[in-house]
């Protein structure tokens, strides 16, 4: 597997972690932009 592409998935399981666990992305999620 291509070590970038790995970086790029566990950055971005990790901030959908703490936008999870903080109810930030909830938020954004649930005001439109």
């Amino acid at each position: 597997m291509d070590s970038t592409l790995l970086l790029a998935m566990i950055v971005v399981a990790f901030s959908g972690a703490i936008f999870g666990t903080t109810g930030f992305g909830f938020a954004l999620v649930s005001v439109p932009p």
